[in-house]
């Protein structure tokens, strides 16, 4: 009986192994494009105005987000209170302390809204860019998808799955999309903008004759 040659098991094992590693790097691939394909997706339902991407702009406005600019936030308060000293200074504390006062209002009913305006830019811009900024930002956390005019139906970084959400509802038809059972909005609007909150129906005006 002929001796099997030596290595023939080895070599079996080797291809094995290889064809392994190969399905894997293929499956990886696949994954990729697939990403990309979502992100495309929902790019183009962000431009079209059926996607919101809503921001957090009081977490991006701190350290723990690339779009921080501390300049944006510290040489506006730095001129007013400036200002308001020299006024101080040559014209008398009343007078002065009126012109703080007045620097304080206007910093907090003007100068944060455009701060926050700001803020809320440069992240849907940066977030939006391409694919790698969109992982990042979303690791981060402080945004949020959601089908416009429908905050129920959305999901938030960085727990949320933004993939699965791209796959359920972009590109869904508008009927389908209204025919979805709602699920509770806190998940997404607790820390997003206030004017994304349902409207409570207005109640009709007394003296009407009920419907039959």
């Amino acid at each position: 009986m002929a001796a099997r040659p030596a290595g023939t098991v080895g070599s079996g094992s080797v291809n094995l192994v290889g064809m392994a590693v190969a399905d894997e790097d293929r499956e990886e691939e696949l994954k990729a494009r697939l990403e990309e394909k979502r992100f495309e997706a929902l790019l183009a339902a962000c431009k079209s105005g059926q996607v919101q991407l809503l921001v957090d702009s009081h977490f991006h406005n701190t350290g723990k987000s690339p779009a921080y600019n501390a300049g944006e936030n510290l040489v506006p308060l730095l001129v007013l209170v400036m200002f308001s000293l020299t006024i101080m200074l040559f014209q008398g504390m009343l007078i002065g302390t009126g012109v703080l006062v007045v620097a304080m209002l206007a910093y907090v009913f003007g100068v944060r809204p455009w701060v926050t305006g700001q803020v809320e830019k440069r992240v849907i811009m940066a977030a939006l860019e391409d694919l790698k900024a969109w992982r990042s930002y979303w690791k981060i956390g402080g945004i949020a998808i959601s089908i416009t005019g429908r905050p129920d139906l959305g999901v938030a970084a960085p727990k949320g799955d933004w993939k699965a959400f791209v796959q359920l509802h972009v590109g869904e038809p508008q009927s389908q999309t209204q025919a979805a059972p709602a699920r509770p909005a806190e998940n997404v609007l607790s820390p997003f903008s206030a004017e994304l909150r349902p409207k409570a129906a207005k109640k009709p005006s007394g003296g009407g004759a009920a419907a039959p």
